[in-house]
């Protein structure tokens, strides 16, 4: 990903500056060649102006030393009356820049090879070429800068997802600044938070129904092993009630415990007699007594009142 946002902002800033660079070197070079034009017509000017100051003064127009001036030119002088006088080298044709004027007496042509304007050209080439790299470097950096800003939190956000696939749900507690990846970073710290309580739920609802269950079972069984050791009818069925007496305290243990699990929100608390569940237990656990030769005493206050789950405090009372 990294590479990819490198050479995405790298393309983007080569287009950028070929999208600007090719005009400006294309209006440079204009501007080169009519900035040439516009020397070779003051030249031109001030040769006829000189020329004709001379004359206007009584002096002899001396055209060929007044043409001298600009030796690098190729200068036509012509005055009225008589031959037009040429100096310098003349430029090849198709390559000439030309600048003209003109006083009351002469006429003045200046021109010059182009070579010299495209030196000036090449050179404000150069100076584009120059800031264009520059300026593709500096995209460069940016561009290394802005995906390690990217990349970093998107490798943080996948170990994250990495860690909640394998259940070790933990929020990430990070911020980056970035809209877009603060929502999902906040997304992901919400999802293990909730994988988080659905994960102690899960535990709290394996213990509780280990501790839960664990007494009705044991009761369970030992009403098996009375069944399978008697042979009085009248013990094998009242062993059978108490049994089945069990399995609905299994039943309810189990929809309780269900209940709870899939909202631990829902209460089961009640308002019951307490002298029912007493004596229901008392009920159950004496024949156990009666053959290992004790017995249950109840005492205390009777008709009291209780506020809970009848299931969970018989579930106490047969632990005890």
């Amino acid at each position: 990903m990294q590479r990819r946002l490198l050479f995405s902002t790298l393309a983007v800033a080569v287009v950028a500056v070929l999208l600007l660079g090719l005009p400006l070197a294309f209006v440079l070079s204009r501007l080169q060649a009519g900035e040439a034009g516009q020397e070779l017509r003051r030249d031109a000017t001030t040769l006829a102006t000189g020329l004709q100051e001379r004359v206007n003064s009584g002096l002899p127009a001396d055209a060929t030393q007044v043409a001298r001036s600009l030796p690098d030119r190729y200068v036509t002088i012509s005055q009225r009356g008589t031959r037009p006088i040429v100096f310098g080298s003349k430029p090849p044709p198709g390559d000439t820049i030309t600048g003209r004027a003109s006083s009351r007496d002469f006429a003045v042509t200046v021109a010059a090879d182009d070579s010299f304007v495209a030196g000036r050209i090449v050179g404000g080439l150069v100076l584009i070429g120059s800031l264009s790299l520059l300026a593709v470097a500096a995209a460069v950096v940016l561009a290394l800068f802005q995906a390690r800003r990217l990349t970093r939190p998107m490798l943080d956000l996948a170990r994250a997802a990495d860690l909640l696939g394998s259940g070790a749900a933990r929020p990430l507690g990070r911020r980056y600044g970035l809209p877009e990846l603060d929502r999902v970073a906040e997304g992901l710290d919400g999802s293990a938070q909730r994988i988080a309580e659905l994960l102690s739920a899960e535990r709290a609802f394996a213990v509780d129904a280990s501790h839960q269950l664990r007494t009705p079972l044991t009761a369970l069984s030992m009403r098996l092993e009375e069944i399978t050791v008697t042979e009085e009818l009248d013990t094998v069925k009242e062993e059978a009630a108490i049994a089945l007496a069990q399995v609905e305290r299994l039943t309810d243990v189990v929809e309780r415990l269900l209940t709870n699990s899939r909202d631990p929100r829902t209460g089961s608390a009640v308002s019951f007699d307490l002298d029912e569940v007493i004596k229901q237990q008392i009920e159950e656990w004496r024949p156990a007594y009666r053959s290992a030769g004790r017995a249950i005493i109840n005492s205390g206050k009777e008709h009291l009142k209780a506020v809970g789950t009848p299931g969970a405090v018989a579930q106490v009372l047969a632990a005890l």
